[in-house]
């Protein structure tokens, strides 16, 4: 509704802080895909577990100074739903994600039994 009563001047401003951050956020990625491409998951200390879902947990994980969140899939579940396409749907959807309201997908984890997706 605010954007109804907005100036065009206004609405062009926005999009330009908008674009000006986005730009700013997929160079921040591209740091982020970086320095993680070499971590292990052993590397990550659990901190503490941040929610539950379904299909998961997520926990609050830390590496030296940076934190991340870990999502913990396990297998069976995901095989026995039948929900593996939809498993690899969702990795798709964190790597070609670039919004601010969305983490960014690091790397991906997976051992023999789960799958883990590192935001």
């Amino acid at each position: 509704m605010e954007a109804l009563n907005a100036s065009f001047e206004e609405l062009s401003e926005r999009h330009r802080t908008s674009e000006l951050f986005l730009q700013q956020n997929r160079k921040h990625l591209e740091e982020l895909r970086q320095t993680s491409c070499c971590l292990k998951l052993e590397d990550l200390l659990l901190i503490r577990k941040l929610g539950a879902g379904q299909f998961g947990v997520v926990y609050l994980a830390r590496h030296g100074s940076s934190n991340y969140a870990l999502k913990c899939v396990e297998k069976s579940q995901i095989v026995d739903c039948k929900l593996e396409k939809q498993l690899l749907q969702e990795k798709e959807v964190l790597d070609h994600s670039s919004h601010p309201f969305v983490l960014q997908h690091c790397r991906s984890f997976k051992d023999e039994r789960f799958v883990y997706f590192l935001t």
